[in-house]
């Protein structure tokens, strides 16, 4: 047994020796005494007689008479010689005498402190311990130990510490082999441990006290082992102080003991345990028993109590008292000892232990220090007793769940919190199963189970491992399970599991979690969180858990039938509204019930818990169905998804098996009792909706598990394969399905219905098809493996959507293993992935490019090369990833840096132009800048992107030679002489030591250039040696000279592939290249060039010598023919060019046919033209034969050699005389032969001008008419002048009729047009017309004098013109103008607006619009709308024409026919204010005429016309008023003019509601739009909101939707009540049938809101509300709130008030309306009168006469005062002395008073907008609350919006930010309040936020999005 650490004495050196260590020291110190001794003491001598024996430990002498066996005295360092020659005579009694006798010294009074002697007796008992085993000699060390009055030695020795050592340490040694010890060392051990404690302390004699206290079965606590707990008095310590100035520290003692205690330590006393327990509980009962003791009795006492705490009987003794104790300041150190003697001792095996803990558990202490003691030994009592853990927990839990409040120990919180932190796992093992035993019990103690826990954990700091507490709660003990299954409340008991499941779940989010995940979520890129990790771990468990718990336990042991079971899974998951799980105790609270709901439900799922969802749905024993599996799958698979934190894999799923399930629970399967005929196999089928949804939770686990299932169902699944390219194209549009989808679907629907067809024979007999078929719409083939299925519209928008949420392209894109986007981008090809790549990259999170492929990023930066910015991160970011791949050290990364650029090299061989440059736009971002050390001040050259920075990339030298390929491929499409430039300068920079091999494909390359592109090649050519382009050219020569020297070079060992075009060159100096005809002609080209290039003329020479200037024979590398290698198009260009050497080599061996062909070709120099001029000379000498059988064109070729000899051109002299010789006797045969040449035109003048003036006129009109008159009539009509027929050299003979001359005026053109007619008929006017008449022939100024007779005519003469001339008129003024108003506009408008309303006017305006020029139309508007004519023109016509060219279809041609719905107005017309005036002056004067003519009213569609051509927000309803009392026209006109625009622009009456003709306007649109059928742009808007205050049943949409809602229907009723008024039939009908509703559906779906909110509108509308035209409406909605009242009319008091309110003031309004309301419901007020006596209101109804005919008594109405009528000016009236407690405590007074009477803040309105400036943020924010709650009140008293609209701007201006902060925190109560100055209020908001530093972004769009809540209607 452990024991306290004693206190230690100092012993002598002497001693050291006499134990024994060195024996020989020991010897000579047993002979010779110290010399120290001042006098030599004596002791007694034994008798000779005695003899020692065996025996001597059986003595039977008597141990109170030691004292007579004291007879022998010696001197003290005799005493050892004389025992041993005592021992070897076997003399026991001499030995016995002589000990005692030395004992009998020490006890002596006189005796000091013998040193010599102690040692003495010290080493006998080490040498022969048997001695000190004597009874007697025990008696005598006993003596000096004990406390009684007969031995006075321990009062003489009281502080001689060293004789109390040794006697217990010679009582040890005599003892140690003894089992049973004397009685007596117990008593005097509890002696001395009760009163003094002088010996018991001592570390000496620790041996002697741990045996003795053994007996008590005492555990010492570690702690107490090492440390000190009291010691030797101060006496004791002088005492051992002096035998240490005399001795060695090492003292005889000390090793005594030590050695002692390497014996064993067994209790010595079982034999008498009942005696030791009486003998402690005696002593310690009399220590109690005392009336007085002092501090220093009972320290002792507990500390010996603390000894004796192995003895139950102790613990149960002292445990009453340690309370007191422990708050003795005195004794709080050994009260603190004992508690934690008590509890390590205690036993879980004791019965009497359970009292002593029940009793420490109540224990209640003050101090933190005694509380924190206490909790560390209650930590200690459980790790040693783990089985009192379970006792502990439910003693200090039912104290606090079942006990008052009063009675409750502070400190069980605190306990449990230790208890938590010894045994985290065991306690909350424990605690679980604690709940269960209180869940069963009768009284539901669910509410108080859940405010405990959240307690707890709260206490616990959120340190409680709630996944153990879960699963032990779930689990099901067999005990426990016994109990459920006897229980009558086993259904509440599985719900209050499941919910204390969800309550754990909540509480498992701790602020630390909830600051990292804000900080996740708040973050754009991803970050790594240990807290979010394990807490995701935990719900993921937790879930997987509860689902477990679900499918093995719940139908086994509750026993739940489909909906309880359907109920407990949506629970579990958290799929019920937020609000149930706070229906208890409503918490969580509702501010944090989403945040909370979406932190634990949005969490990873497990593949095993889909797994255990699946088997709950598939088994058979569980009643759940298939389609609630799929949709519960579905729920939990999206919601996981919505996971940010990327390090937990929200979806991780392995198991293939899961497909399989999948699609078997899709499976239709008939019912299993209809047999089908036999041989027939019924198709697969499968629930069409069940199917597509496996679908979508396939798609969405695929997109998070690319690597395992995405894998096999992309490569196994052509559904789910065309699924995922839409998700990763984001393209969710089919086209029309392909032929093999509508012939699957045919036969689909046939085996359906053939199917159907069966199951219907077997049951209804009915016969199927396809419109009575009932599968079709429901089931579908299935084939899950089979082709790709056409989704249907709603599972493609479904798609759309839940690929917009839950980013599932993206994730699609990441996957590399397979990589799906590059299959897709290699299956469609670059052009079709342009589109969907560049929003790919776009959306793409945090910058982060690793995840999709180089592809698309490039074709992204391609797209979008023109728009990149460095303004926009993520260009930037792109770029940079880009040019680090690029720029890349790493040789694992060239592969993807030449991806990069070969991606974009490709573009440049694009035969688009724009491709090609997005490429080398793409280049220049990307190879810019990637030198380190390039000086930023340089300036870039167009060309370094290739030159400079693409060489400088590390991975250039592995990839240049396919770089080369890319670039040759892009010299052959590329049109850009400045990019052909710069690729032959790289190429040939780069290809220097390439071999010959390679080099034949880059001259090649070349070749074809030069060759086949010469446009191309012909921009590149330098124009002198001193033009850029040189450097090309030198370029170009040096890759061809070195291609020549290295096949020159490597020719015999060179080995070319078999090619038909390549030859074999012989050259003059024998040598043979192999080289391909296009590179000769190439070479050739360049030579021809090459007249200042260095190093050309070497190459010149090898070709063709100067010696011999000759060509090189070329012959076929294949078959050896010779090859001609200089053709005539290539001879010509040597020909051409400036070296000779090059033209005699051309000029070699030419045929006459081709020096004629050369001759005549442009470009030759003068040089070379004289060479072939001599050629020809001379072939006309030698061959003339043959030039003239070539020369086909002699003329053209003697002009062309007389063109060229003027040019310089010498020679040719011999062929031009030859050629005009040959010419000369052409020309006279001809002569010979040709007759003379006969002026025919002459003639034909001739002729033509014989006949006379008269006969022609007469032929021509005679063409058309026999009568003359018509065509003199027109001649003069339409005659020119004199001057323009001579212009026009017509003959004077020619000139008919046109010859006529015309000097009259207009008039006479008015009277030959009326004359023409009237007097001729129809048809020679019209064919006549047709031939002659043309307004070409028209002078400006008559054509203007024609149209003004036509407008007069068709004007005044109406009458007497036909409808054919009428036509005809019509048609000649069409021709003449086609614009109709262009030639004189006055009379032309005149004609077509003018007042007299002709019947063509409609087509004539109809051609104004389609024909004439925009400007011409802008006049005639201007000129119609100027308010000087509106009185001139026709009103109907002029709006009819504003009206048509607004809507003139050509206008809108090109627009999209799906207008957006927030599309802004595009205004055709826009209207200045006189305009405006002008086109209401137009209206107004329509409205009169139709009103006299009693024609139906079109000011509603005028007013609407008005509003298309002027800005609403332009409008001043103070210029109408003006300009309408200036009118005039009636004042009914004027007014209903002012309704319809008061319905079409309600906000532009609301600063003129002062003005009583406006009011009267505004209180009048109700009756004129009920009687004009009129509507107004606020129906659809009031329709929407009330609409949806209607369906506001879901409890999300509630909360979100409804205040604001309610606010801004309040508002809008007291702004605009009568066009409220106009749907009060609306809100009626909404509300019938809700009043018949279960009170409880009333409440949880909020249709009591509803009714509330609506009574509350309906309160602002009066009294207008009660005007007898809204009496149908008013008295249904009244009903409504009857029925309500009716049903549930004890419950809803509140509303019983407030609605007989609205009655009584209905009744003092409108007193006939009110009385058909009440006779109607006459019963129904009986019946509320009856249940509701006490209502002032109602028993003022029931006063009416129908109540007291039918004999209702009706008691004497008692007026009551207001009692609680409230002075709040007074309470505030010293506002300002108020201090900040007062003023606060009055606000909060005022604030609660005011509840429910809001009206009451007008009193301390003023007040109220002085306090929003106050510094405290309470008050503050109290005077905001109550300021919002007057204004919601009533919004629509303009002095307090005015004055609060100013006080909250000041309170945005103010220096102090938090009262700027104040506001906004309220600002969309605010805004939607004051709406009249929202655009204000935002403004100054949106301004604060750019100026300031104030974070004004989450206001605003709060509010933002509260004002589009009724934009969007």
């Amino acid at each position: 047994m452990e024991r306290p650490k004693k206190s230690k004495i100092q012993h002598s050196a002497d001693s050291l020796f006499i134990l024994g260590k060195n024996q020989d020291r020991k010897r000579e110190t047993a002979t010779a005494p110290s010399a120290s001794t001042s006098k030599k003491a004596k002791i007694g001598l034994v008798p000779p007689h005695s003899s020692v024996s065996t025996s001597i430990s059986s003595s039977s002498v008597a141990n109170d008479n030691w004292d007579d066996s004291a007879s022998f005295e010696c001197e003290n360092f005799d005493l050892i010689s004389s025992v041993l020659q005592a021992t070897d005579q076997q003399d026991s009694d001499k030995i016995v005498s002589l000990v005692c006798s030395a004992i009998k010294s020490l006890s002596s009074p006189k005796t000091k402190n013998d040193s010599v002697l102690i040692s003495s007796l010290l080493y006998l008992a080490k040498i022969r311990p048997h001695i000190f085993g004597n009874e007697k000699i025990s008696a005598a060390m006993s003596s000096l130990l004990k406390t009684d009055s007969q031995h006075a030695v321990r009062h003489t020795n009281k502080n001689n510490a060293a004789v109390f050592a040794m006697a217990a340490n010679l009582l040890s040694r005599g003892n140690f082999d003894k089992k049973k010890w004397q009685e007596s060392f117990i008593k005097m051990y509890i002696d001395d441990a009760v009163n003094e404690r002088l010996w018991v302390d001592l570390e000496e004699c620790s041996f002697f006290t741990d045996n003795i206290t053994a007996a008590f079965g005492t555990k010492v606590p570690p702690q107490k082992s090492s440390v000190s707990e009291g010691g030797a008095t101060a006496s004791q310590k002088d005492t051992l102080n002096a035998l240490t100035e005399e001795e060695s520290s090492d003292s005889l003692m000390s090793e005594s003991s030590r050695n002692t205690e390497e014996l064993q330590l067994n209790s010595r006393f079982f034999h008498i345990q009942d005696t030791v327990e009486k003998l402690v509980m005696d002593a310690i009962k009399d220590q109690f028993n005392r009336r007085q003791s002092s501090d220093f009795s009972t320290k002792n006492l507990l500390k010996f109590a603390a000894t004796a705490c192995g003895l139950p009987e102790v613990r149960s003794l002292v445990i009453t008292r340690l309370e007191l104790w422990l708050h003795n300041a005195k004794l709080v150190k050994p009260a603190h000892d004992l508690l934690e003697y008590i509890c390590y001792n205690i036993s879980a095996n004791q019965p009497k232990d359970q009292e002593v803990l029940s009793q420490l558990l109540k224990m209640r202490l003050k101090t933190k220090p005694l509380i924190n003691s206490y909790m560390n030994c209650l930590k200690d009592l459980i790790n040693l007793q783990p089985n009192m853990l379970h006792m502990m927990m439910k003693s200090v839990v039912q104290q606090e769940l079942l006990i008052l409040y009063n009675a409750r120990n502070p400190n069980n919180m605190g306990i449990l919190a230790t208890i938590f932190q010894a045994k985290p796992e065991a306690a909350a093992t424990n605690l679980a199963e604690i709940y269960q035993e209180f869940l069963l019990l009768r009284d539901d103690c669910l509410k108080t189970l859940r405010v405990f826990l959240r307690e707890l954990v709260k206490t616990l700091r959120y340190d409680i491992n709630l996944v153990v507490f879960c699963k032990a709660l779930m689990n099901n003990r067999q005990e426990f399970i016994s109990q459920v299954e006897t229980s009558e409340f086993r259904e509440r008991c599985c719900f209050a599991i499941a919910d204390l499941v969800c309550l754990c779940r909540f509480l498992s989010v701790s602020p630390h979690i909830r600051d990292a995940h804000n900080a996740i979520t708040k973050s754009s890129h991803d970050q790594k969180s240990s807290l979010v990790y394990n807490f995701y771990a935990q719900m993921s468990e937790i879930q997987y858990e509860s689902l477990t718990w679900i499918f093995q336990e719940v139908p086994k042991i509750y026993k739940l039938n489909s909906q309880d079971y359907s109920s407990l899974m949506n629970k579990i998951l958290f799929l019920d509204p937020p609000e149930s799980y706070a229906k208890f105790d409503s918490w969580p609270p509702e501010p944090e019930r989403m945040l909370l709901l979406n932190l634990v439900s949005e969490v990873p799922l497990l593949q095993d818990s889909i797994w255990r969802i699946i088997l709950i749905g598939v088994s058979k024993d569980i009643s759940f169905s298939i389609c609630d599996t799929v949709m519960i799958i579905d729920q939990i698979v999206r919601r996981a998804c919505l996971l940010k934190y990327t390090e937990f894999p929200p979806l991780e799923v392995t198991k293939l098996e899961i497909i399989d399930f999948l699609f078997s629970m899709a499976e239709y399967h008939h019912p299993e009792n209809i047999q089908l005929p036999s041989g027939y196999e019924p198709p697969k089928l499968a629930i069409s909706q069940i199917y597509w949804k496996v679908w979508i939770i396939l798609l969405i686990l695929s997109a998070h598990n690319t690597g395992t299932i995405g894998a096999f169902c992309y490569a196994n699944y052509p559904m789910l394969k065309m699924l995922m390219e839409m998700c990763i194209t984001n393209q969710f549009t089919m086209t029309k399905p392909p032929e093999e989808e509508v012939q699957l679907a045919n036969i689909e629907k046939s085996q359906i219905i053939q199917f159907e067809g069966y199951l219907a024979a077997a049951t209804s007999k009915v016969v199927i098809t396809e419109s009575n078929s009932l599968l079709i719409s429901q089931v579908m083939l299935m084939d899950p493996m089979g082709n790709a299925r056409r989704p249907p519209k709603n599972v493609l928008e479904e798609l759309h959507a839940l690929n917009a949420s839950h980013r599932l392209g993206h994730l699609l894109c990441r996957s590399r293993k397979p990589d799906l986007l590059l299959d897709i981008i290699q299956r469609q090809g670059s052009s079709q992935s342009i589109p969907w790549l560049s929003d790919l990259v776009q959306s793409n999170d945090g910058g982060d490019f690793n995840h999709l492929p180089v592809q698309c990023l490039c074709e992204f930066l391609l797209s979008n090369s023109n728009n990149i910015s460095s303004e926009n991160s993520r260009d930037v970011d792109l770029i940079a990833f880009l040019q680090n791949m690029l720029h890349s050290n790493d040789l694992n990364d060239y592969h993807s840096s030449y991806e990069v650029l070969e991606y974009f090299l490709r573009r440049l061989s694009s035969t688009s132009k724009y491709s090609r440059q997005s490429a080398i736009r793409a280049f220049k971002l990307l190879l810019k800048n990637m030198d380190p050390e390039q000086d930023k001040d340089v300036e870039e050259s167009e060309s370094d992107w290739l030159l400079k920075y693409l060489p400088a990339i590390p991975s250039f030298p592995y990839f240049a030679g396919r770089i080369i390929v890319q670039l040759r491929s892009a010299c052959q499409v590329e049109n850009s002489p400045e990019l052909i430039m710069i690729y032959i300068q790289f190429i040939s920079t780069n290809t220097l030591n390439d071999p010959v091999i390679e080099m034949m494909d880059h001259v090649a390359c070349w070749s074809l250039l030069i060759v086949e592109r010469s446009a191309v090649f012909a921009s590149i050519l330098p124009a002198n040696a001193d033009d850029p382009k040189f450097q090309t050219l030198n370029f170009l020569f040096i890759m061809f000279n070195n291609f020549i020297i290295k096949m020159k070079e490597a020719m015999t060992e060179i080995t070319l592939p078999g090619d038909s075009d390549l030859l074999v060159v012989h050259f003059a100096d024998g040598s043979q290249c192999y080289m391909h005809l296009n590179f000769i002609h190439a070479l050739v080209i360049l030579l021809c060039q090459s007249a200042e290039v260095d190093g050309a003329m070497a190459l010149l020479d090898y070709f063709f010598p100067a010696e011999s200037p000759t060509f090189p024979q070329a012959f076929s590398a294949e078959t050896g023919d010779k090859v001609n290698i200089l053709p005539d198009w290539l001879k010509l260009k040597m020909i051409r060019s400036s070296i000779d050497r090059m033209v005699d080599v051309a000029l070699q061996d030419l045929t006459p046919e081709q020096v004629i062909l050369f001759v005549q070709s442009f470009g030759t120099p003068i040089k070379s033209m004289s060479k072939l001029l001599a050629l020809l000379d001379q072939a006309i000498v030698e061959r003339v034969d043959l030039v003239n059988a070539v020369a086909f064109n002699r003329t053209y070729l003697s002009q062309f050699i007389e063109v060229q000899q003027m040019r310089g051109a010498k020679n040719g002299h011999i062929a031009l005389k030859y050629l005009r010789s040959i010419d000369d006797k052409a020309q006279q045969t001809k002569d010979k032969k040709t007759p003379e040449k006969i002026d025919m035109l002459q003639c034909y003048d001739t002729a033509k001008n014989k006949p006379s003036t008269s006969s022609y006129h007469r032929s021509m009109s005679g063409k058309f008419s026999s009568n003359f008159h018509v065509s003199n009539l027109l001649g003069n009509i339409v005659d020119k002048n004199d001057d323009e027929l001579k212009r026009m050299e017509i003959p004077i003979e020619r000139r008919s009729v046109r010859t006529l001359k015309m000097n009259e005026s207009g008039r006479n053109i008015h009277h030959n047009l009326s004359e023409l007619i009237y007097s001729t008929h129809s048809f020679d006017i019209e064919i006549f017309a047709h031939y002659q008449l043309n307004f070409k022939n028209l002078m400006q100024i008559k054509l203007s004098q024609l149209i003004n007779s036509m407008c007069i005519m068709l004007k005044e003469d109406k009458e007497k013109l036909t409808v054919t001339k009428t036509g005809i008129i019509l048609d000649w003024f069409v021709q003449f103008d086609s614009e109709l108003i262009r030639t004189n506009q006055d009379v032309q408008i005149s004609l077509l607006f003018g007042k007299n309303i002709h019947i063509y006017r409609p087509y004539l305006l109809s051609l104004l619009i389609h024909h004439a020029n925009w400007s011409t139309i802008a006049m005639a508007i201007d000129k119609l709308l100027n308010q000087n004519n509106s009185g001139i023109y026709d009103s109907s016509s002029t709006l009819d024409f504003l009206d048509a060219i607004i809507r003139n279809p050509k206008l809108w041609q090109g627009r999209d026919k799906a207008v957006p719905k927030h599309e802004q107005i595009e205004y055709v017309l826009l209207l200045d204010d006189s305009k405006v005036k002008a086109f209401i002056n137009y209206i107004l004067r329509e409205e009169e005429s139709n009103q006299a003519l009693n024609i139906e009213s079109k000011i509603n569609d005028r007013v609407t016309l008005l509003l298309s051509c002027v800005m609403a927000n332009e409008l001043s309803l103070k210029m109408i008023r003006i300009h309408l009392n200036s009118s005039l026209v009636s004042q009914k006109i004027k007014n209903k003019f002012l309704k319809r625009l008061y319905m079409s622009i309600p906000h532009l009456f609301l600063d003129s509601k002062d003005d009583v003709v406006v009011n009267n306007v505004i209180t009048e649109v109700n009756d004129y739009a009920l009687k004009e059928s009129s509507e107004s742009v606020s129906d659809k808007w009031i329709h929407t909101i009330i609409t949806i205050l209607a369906s506001l049943s879901n409890q999300r949409d509630f909360q979100a939707l409804s205040s604001d809602t309610e606010l801004a229907l309040r508002k809008f009723a007291a702004t605009h009540p009568t066009l409220l008024l106009r749907e009060l039939s609306l809100i009626a009908s909404l509300l019938t049938g809700r009043g018949y509703m279960d009170l409880y559906i009333l409440r949880q779906e909020h249709h009591l809101t509803f009714f509330n909110q609506v009574l509350g509108v309906m309160e602002l509308l009066q009294p207008m509300i009660f005007e007898d035209v809204y009496m149908n409406g008013l008295h249904k909605a009244l009903n409504s709130f009857f029925v309500l009242l009716q049903n549930h009319g004890k419950d809803l008091m509140g509303l019983t008030y407030r609605v007989m309110d609205f009655v009584k003031t209905y009744t003092a309004t409108n007193p006939l309306g009110a009385h058909v309301l009440i006779s109607s419901n006459s019963e129904l007020f009986a019946e509320l009168y009856a249940r509701n006596k006490n209502i002032n209101s109602l028993q003022q109804i029931m006063t009416s006469s129908q109540f007291l005919a039918k004999g209702i008594s009706i008691p004497a109405l008692t007026t009551k005062q207001e009692t609680n009528q409230i002075n709040l000016t007074a309470k505030l009236g010293n506002m300002s002395r108020m201090s900040y407690e007062e003023l606060l405590t009055t606000l909060q007074e005022i604030d609660y008073q005011t509840h429910k009477r809001p009206a009451q803040l007008v009193d301390i309105f003023g007040k109220l907008t002085e306090l929003i400036f106050n510094d405290s943020s309470d008050i503050r924010n109290l005077a905001h609350a109550m300021l919002l709650k007057m204004l919601k009140h009533n919004p629509g008293n303009s002095i307090i919006n005015s004055t609060c609209f100013n006080s909250y701007l000041q309170c945005l201006y103010s220096d102090d930010v938090n009262i700027a902060e104040s506001v906004l925190d309220n600002l969309t109560e605010i805004t939607i309040s004051l709406q009249e100055h929202a655009l204000e209020i935002l403004s100054v908001v949106f301004n604060l936020g750019i100026t300031s530093k104030m974070n004004t972004l989450a206001p605003l769009k709060k509010c933002i999005n509260a004002i589009k809540l009724q934009n969007g209607c």
